[in-house]
C-alpha cells in the first residue's frame, strides 16, 4: 500500500539540481546494494558514472526528470533515447524513507510520456534487485533475458526488461502504473 506522497513535484532536472542528485545516488546505491555490490565497487562506480561532468551531460541530453519534496530533490529518474522507436531507462532512484508512496511511479509514468507511445522502454536491474523488478513488472515491463556485466571489475548479474505500450491507434492512456484502453 502506497502512502501519501505529501507535495512532490516532478520537473526537469537542471544542473543546479547536480549536488542533490548525488545526494540521492549515494544514499540510494549504498541502501539497495550493500548485500551484493561490494563498497569500494558502488563508489567507484558512482564517481565513474555520476561524476559532475556525466550528470551535466546527462540532464542536458536525456530526459532527465527530478521529484522535488519540500524543496529537496528526493528522487530522479533519467531516461535515454536510442531510436526513434526505443528508449533506455538508466535509472529511476528515490532515497529509501521516500519509497512506497508513488514517488517511482510518477516519474516513471511522465519520463515514458515524454515519447511517442510507439517507444518500447528498456531497462537493466541487478538481477537480486527484487524489489525493482517487481515495480517495474507492476508498471508493465516484462522479463526480456538475463545475462551478467563487468562492473568496474565486479560481476553482476542482470536481468533486462523491457515495455512496449500499444500504438496511438489503439487510444491508450497510461494511468496509476497501468495501460487502459479506451
Amino acid at each position: 500500500m502506497s502512502r501519501d506522497t505529501g507535495r512532490v513535484e516532478i520537473r526537469d532536472a537542471s544542473v543546479d539540481d547536480v549536488r542533490e542528485i548525488l545526494r540521492v545516488v549515494r544514499i540510494t546505491w549504498d541502501h539497495t546494494y550493500r548485500e551484493t555490490i561490494p563498497e569500494g565497487v558502488r563508489k567507484e562506480f558512482i564517481n565513474q558514472a555520476y561524476s559532475t561532468d556525466s550528470l551535466r551531460h546527462r540532464i542536458e541530453a536525456n530526459v532527465f526528470l527530478v521529484a522535488l519534496h519540500n524543496d529537496s530533490v528526493v528522487g530522479f529518474a533519467d531516461i535515454r533515447s536510442h531510436s526513434s522507436t526505443e528508449a533506455e531507462l538508466a535509472a529511476i532512484y528515490v532515497l529509501p524513507e521516500m519509497q512506497g508512496r508513488g514517488i517511482g511511479t510518477r516519474l516513471l509514468q511522465a519520463g515514458i510520456g515524454r515519447f511517442p507511445l510507439s517507444t518500447s522502454h528498456v531497462l537493466r536491474v541487478e538481477r537480486d534487485n527484487l524489489q525493482a523488478q517487481r515495480f517495474y513488472e507492476a508498471h508493465g515491463f516484462r522479463h526480456a533475458g538475463d545475462h551478467t556485466e563487468e562492473f568496474c571489475g565486479h560481476v553482476v548479474h542482470v536481468t533486462e526488461m523491457i515495455l512496449h505500450l500499444p500504438d496511438s491507434t489503439s487510444r491508450t492512456v497510461l494511468s496509476r502504473g497501468r495501460i487502459w484502453r479506451k
